[in-house]
């Protein structure tokens, strides 16, 4: 997969991604945000630009996701930590599919395929 891209002209990756734009322009969303896309380990910097937020928001949010459990700290790379979504966390995964069926959704409203409207259950099971 490759890296989401930006220019300081455009909106970052993460202002213009699914998660963002239900839950909200939130640091916590835009790092998770970036990690869904990314897919692979990824250091602060590259998080922060891809996220449209500085370095030191990414480190006063990641903790709080690392304790969560749907990032984890992969290893350390010229003493820099690489961070990416915690592939056996089961709320990472469920964040994931929803990342996923928000962009199918917005491309089927895009492409004028969209079919039928999402139904929702009266109440939670």
């Amino acid at each position: 997969m490759s890296s989401p891209q930006t220019t300081q002209d455009e909106q970052s990756y993460a202002e213009r991604a699914a998660l963002t734009t239900l839950f909200g322009d939130t640091p916590r969303v835009k790092i998770l945000a970036v990690l869904l896309a990314e897919g692979r380990d990824t250091n602060v910097t590259t998080i922060a630009e891809l996220g449209g937020m500085s370095r030191n928001s990414v480190y006063r949010h990641i903790d709080a996701l690392i304790d969560l459990g749907v990032v984890e700290q992969t290893r350390e790379v010229s003493g820099s930590p690489l961070y990416q979504i915690d592939r056996g966390s089961p709320v990472a995964e469920r964040l994931a599919e929803l990342e996923y069926d928000l962009v199918e959704e917005v491309a089927g409203e895009a492409d004028g395929t969209d079919e039928e409207p999402l139904e929702f259950p009266e109440s939670p099971p």
